[in-house]
């Protein structure tokens, strides 16, 4: 009786070590898989003004009582971020707000666009994500002249009014994303990585 136990312990021990061995095997194709994928950026995904065209002119009042105005000459660059006090992946990109508000406001000035829902309903959306100071405008018709219907999107303007990257933005990569392709000249960062893909596939094809 106590060979058969025995010899049970033993092959209980075996199938841990394969399914140990197993584990660890897929563990490594799935990190070999994510080296292989190029990440993912705030994708652009709305007839908006191009990337290039000059920002349409609004001026217009936040709920904090300040003046604001896009599309014009204003030396700085502007982050338009397209929110909805009713919408959950607004609620989860809040805190990437936060974050590029305080390293970037220097050069950056970051405006949140409120889409829908009244003005106490935004205001709430407001203290409840602890958005300070945030200039915070509640615009229809700055979603429209933008041609945003689902938030969270994002439009980045440069300091002479001109659009320069757009796109869909779900989490901080998103937002720095846009920034980041727009400073090394493209639209969003899917058209960085396809010129990089491009000059590759150049560079092989010249050395064969």
């Amino acid at each position: 009786m106590s060979g058969i136990w025995l010899i049970s312990y033993l092959s209980l021990w075996i199938i841990v070590i394969v399914l140990f061995l197993v584990v660890l095997t897929l563990a490594r194709q799935v990190g070999l898989l994510h080296g292989r994928l190029r990440p993912t950026g705030a994708l652009m995904a709305n007839a908006g003004p191009e990337v290039g065209e000059q920002a349409p002119e609004i001026n217009a009042t936040d709920l904090h009582g300040q003046e604001v105005s896009l599309g014009s000459n204003r030396g700085k660059k502007t982050l338009l971020v397209f929110v909805s006090a009713t919408c959950r992946s607004c609620d989860d990109l809040v805190p990437a707000v936060r974050s590029i508000w305080k390293s970037e406001r220097a050069a950056l000035d970051l405006l949140l666009v409120g889409l829908s829902g009244d003005e106490i309903a935004n205001r709430e959306f407001i203290a409840r994500h602890k958005l300070g100071n945030i200039p915070y405008v509640l615009s229809r018709s700055l979603g429209l002249a933008y041609r945003v219907t689902s938030p969270p999107y994002s439009v980045l303007i440069d300091e002479q009014g001109v659009v320069r990257a757009k796109g869909v933005v779900n989490h901080i990569e998103h937002l720095e994303s846009l920034l980041n392709a727009a400073e090394l000249g493209h639209s969003s960062v899917e058209s960085f990585f396809q010129a990089q893909y491009d000059n590759q596939s150049t560079i092989a094809t010249d050395t064969t």
